[in-house]
């Protein structure tokens, strides 16, 4: 594998991980858990209220069928729905060939969502043999349709240089209109670009900046990596306190890194008292035992 392709599950969901994603505030700290760009963008394909609620009226075999039918007609979004059941196994048994048929439809007729989808499913075989190239062209047309989440893809695609060559200032754009849509991961992925001088200079205060819009909107990664801002003084002044605040909001939605990060406050006093015990709790969960010994070590000769 390209050293610079790390693909990692999420909701079973296999993904391309930037590498910006291996460094900057404490973003490389740990790459095991990539954030779900897909969870990030608006379900623009989503039917109208009366549509839905027609729909959502029947069980959920009758609701693929209605989908089905709605396909058949030639309907974008439907064609969507439908190859999203068809590839989950939802009311119907799944059928990967078929989904990726349906998506190729609405891609081929226009559609942003759908020629993500199809990209997906040509980016790792789903339904179709694996074309990295027309994979990412598909990536291309959704985000040049002003699809968000295509837009974090695409700009990933020339990142990493998967299926076309590795353009880095191109890259950082397309995380920028990503951002400037108000796509969570737009934020994070600007971010870490004005932080490590990916594709554009450096400049930490705009970094500074991302990051906390993504945090402020409850990311996990975003906290953290907002959190080592306020740590290291990297675009914001230098602030103990709020630092923890963040790691802590990180950490207690599970971000390994956010844990590993607030249990260092808890153990050195970094914005909050000392607190091995509770230092011991926010690092249990990760693989660092050399951290955790040291931790509970510290925390035995306080107590005696």
């Amino acid at each position: 594998m390209n050293i610079r392709l790390i693909r990692c599950v999420c909701d079973g969901v296999f993904y391309l991980t930037p590498t910006c994603f291996f460094g900057g505030s404490g973003i490389g700290r740990c790459y095991s858990e990539f954030p779900n760009i897909e969870d990030a963008g608006k379900r623009d394909y989503q039917p109208t209220q009366q549509e839905l609620l027609e729909a959502d009226l029947r069980p959920s075999v009758q609701k693929t069928e209605y989908y089905k039918g709605e396909a058949d007609k030639g309907n974008p979004k439907y064609c969507v729905l439908y190859g999203e059941r068809l590839e989950k196994g939802m009311g119907t048994q799944v059928d990967l060939v078929n989904a990726a048929k349906y998506y190729k439809f609405a891609a081929d007729n226009d559609y942003a969502i759908a020629q993500r989808f199809y990209a997906r499913c040509l980016q790792f075989g789903i339904g179709v043999p694996v074309d990295l190239a027309e994979s990412t062209e598909y990536y291309r047309r959704s985000a040049d349709n002003g699809n968000d989440i295509g837009q974090c893809h695409y700009g990933s695609c020339l990142e990493t240089g998967m299926g076309v060559p590795s353009d880095l200032t191109l890259a950082a754009e397309y995380y920028k209109k990503a951002a400037d849509q108000d796509n969570v991961f737009g934020y994070i992925y600007y971010g870490a670009c004005c932080e490590r001088g990916i594709g554009r200079s450096v400049d930490l205060t705009l970094a500074a900046k991302y990051y906390k819009k993504a945090a402020d909107q409850g990311n996990k990664c975003g906290q953290r990596c907002y959190g080592t801002c306020c740590e290291h003084g990297k675009g914001v002044p230098v602030d103990l306190p709020l630092a923890a605040e963040y790691y802590k909001k990180a950490a207690d939605q599970e971000d390994p890194a956010g844990q590993f990060h607030y249990g260092k406050c808890c153990e050195y006093g970094r914005g909050i008292p000392t607190n091995y015990d509770l230092a011991v709790e926010y690092t249990q969960t990760r693989s660092n035992t050399g951290f955790l010994l040291r931790v509970k070590t510290n925390a035995t000769s306080m107590k005696h």
